[in-house]
């Protein structure tokens, strides 16, 4: 987990180092680019095709990345040719897949498609599923694009039930998503909105299965370390019984001893008595045998005895040698119980601080609700994150002369959403400032613009529209100027609530989010203005209070509850209706529901008459 949370570190910092570096890198200087192809076609000619497929891929991404793309389809057929003399179908297939994302890059929509087919053609005779549902996928993409919208739906179709029996859950979420936008061009909005609900929660459970293996992973290691310390006790208790049953037999070994020496000397003394009696006359013959006899008898004993204990000696030595070996073993394992429990809580102990660390940058970097209620005295901002940092996010600045003279002392809100929540979503988040700050100090002040600008340098900087990341962002924005008189606003996919004479309003925003996946020929979002006459009341928020579960029956809280309860408290200072959002999240949830996502409502009042 430290180095993933490393490598999600190092991700941001490229991100941020790309806005202004974008587009640099490869493995030689393009001035010898022309010196690598000569040597690549010699390579081909002296039948090396191995290196020669090797040197024509890395020089066709050196032509795609500089938008030489002639250059690149026609040095990447070389490579085709290539891997087809060495029967290597793999890289065949991926390099028609490769071509065709140049032309679709170009727009020519017709032979992009006509190489994918051929990668999917080939994905087929392999009957490698995983690889077909990736063509359609990139089939149906094209498709869409030139607006064959059925064509597109059938291949999804075929894909989504290739990932369905696979259980590949980011393949699922590609087909959904694609769905939803194909459905959504040919008019069928339910069919639509389905596919998009769908792409939601499988979303939520990937982020879930991922948390769930990270627990699961570090719950083994422990169980496995304390059934291992379990087992090396009970072998221990078993062997030092051992030694004690075998000094108790040693012992007896002994007292046997002494006891037949005892019945030897009773024996003895009779003996020597009956002899008495005779002595006179067999005194000599007697003697020479009752001698013989003693001493014989008196050697096999004393022989007996030492040969016992010396056996016994033997075992209980080499039982004390394994015994010992058996401690020094106990004390191994003990001692990598030991550095295994320490390694697992300092590296929980190293990310719950990074985490932490991360919520001190993430709080240092977001502005304050004192410094908003300095721009708008009646307000309030609702922020919960669901974990310790949040992928939603508030921003607001006072535009100077500096940046746009013409909106001088005007006043920009943003309520954002990031793609996911915890430490991506933070990560997203410090992106949104960044870009934010930097678009606005640049004079671009209309709130669509804001948008516009804001979706081409997410997807510039992320390199989505070159590779599969679909990261992004939803978002409402607002600008209050004309001393309080005009309200400007734009939103991907979140709207603005405002109330005037306790009437409520909705602005919807436009259906698309910042970033992540395209597939229409340029975004552009829509500019909206009201003019202000009367005290309004104004609230942007995210999408985590309206999609919490609770509630008697397990219900989102819904959008519609939400208009209902600002509007009912909206006469109340601001300050007041913060509270109140609070304790119905409290009562919505109760003691059942866990919060699902970050929590964010902005809320403030323009009165033009105090202007």
């Amino acid at each position: 987990m430290k180095i993933q949370f490393i490598k999600i570190t190092f991700a941001l910092i490229f991100a941020l180092i790309s806005l202004s570096n974008f587009g640099q890198g490869f493995d030689f200087a393009p001035e010898k680019a022309e010196e690598y192809k000569a040597e690549a076609f010699k390579h081909f000619q002296d039948g090396n095709f191995t290196e020669a497929s090797r040197r024509f891929n890395n020089l066709g991404f050196f032509y795609w990345e500089k938008n030489q793309y002639k250059n690149a389809i026609d040095i990447f057929k070389e490579s085709v040719k290539a891997n087809e003399k060495i029967g290597n179908i793999n890289a065949v297939r991926q390099i028609y897949n490769n071509i065709g994302q140049i032309y679709f890059e170009l727009q020519d929509f017709d032979s992009s498609i006509d190489y994918q087919k051929k990668g999917l053609d080939i994905a087929r005779s392999q009957k490698r599923r995983a690889e077909i549902a990736s063509s359609l996928i990139n089939l149906a993409s094209t498709k869409t694009e030139k607006g064959l919208n059925q064509k597109a739906i059938n291949n999804l179709e075929e894909a989504l039930q290739i990932a369905t029996e696979l259980n590949e859950m980011i393949v699922l979420r590609s087909c959904y998503v694609l769905l939803a936008k194909n459905y959504d061009a040919i008019g069928k909005a339910e069919k639509a909105r389905e596919y998009y609900d769908l792409f939601a929660i499988i979303e939520r459970r990937i982020q879930e299965e991922q948390a769930r293996k990270t627990r699961e992973k570090a719950s083994r290691m422990v169980e496995q370390a304390q059934a291992e310390k379990q087992a090396t006790a009970v072998e221990l208790t078993v062997r030092q019984q051992e030694l004690v049953s075998t000094r108790q037999t040693l012992q007896e070994v002994e007292q046997v001893s002494r006891e037949r020496q005892l019945q030897i000397d009773l024996m003895e003394q009779e003996r020597l008595l009956q002899e008495e009696q005779i002595r006179r006359q067999k005194l000599l013959r007697n003697t020479l045998i009752s001698g013989s006899a003693f001493v014989i008898l008196f050697a096999l004993v004393i022989l007996y005895s030492l040969f016992e204990k010396k056996r016994a000696n033997k075992k209980l030595a080499q039982q004390n040698i394994e015994i010992s070996q058996q401690r020094d073993q106990i004390a191994i394992k003990n001692n990598e119980i030991e550095h295994a429990y320490k390694e697992i809580k300092w590296q929980n102990d190293k990310i719950t601080d990074s985490i932490a660390y991360a919520q001190r940058i993430q709080e240092a970097i977001l502005p304050g609700e004192e410094d908003f209620q300095s721009l708008f005295k009646d307000s309030f901002i609702f922020f919960r994150p669901r974990d310790v940092v949040s992928g939603d996010f508030f921003w607001f600045r006072k535009i100077s002369a500096k940046d746009n003279p013409a909106y001088e002392n005007a006043m920009i809100v943003a309520a954002v959403d990031c793609t996911g929540h915890g430490v991506p979503g933070a990560f997203m988040s410090m992106i949104g400032v960044n870009l934010l700050e930097t678009i606005t100090r640049r004079g671009i002040i209309n709130p669509a613009q804001i948008l516009n600008e804001l979706h081409k340098t997410i997807r510039k900087s992320l390199k989505q529209y070159k590779n599969d990341n679909r990261d992004g962002m939803e978002m409402s924005i607002a600008l209050i100027h004309d001393k309080c008189k005009k309200l400007e606003f734009a939103g991907a996919k979140n709207p603005l609530i405002y109330v005037t004479d306790k009437k409520v309003h909705t602005i919807k925003g436009d259906p698309t989010p910042i970033g992540g996946l395209q597939l229409e020929e340029e975004r552009l979002f829509t500019n909206f203005e009201l003019e202000i006459k009367k005290p309004t009341a104004c609230y942007l928020f995210s999408d985590g209070y309206p999609d919490q579960f609770g509630g008697p029956n397990g219900d989102k809280f819904s959008t519609k509850r939400l208009k209902e309860l600002l509007g009912q408290n909206n006469k109340k200072p601001m300050i007041e209706q913060k509270v109140l959002v609070d304790q119905e999240f409290k009562n919505w949830t109760s003691d059942t529901y866990k919060q699902v996502d970050d929590l964010l409502i902005v809320g403030f009042r323009i009165n033009p008459e105090q202007q």
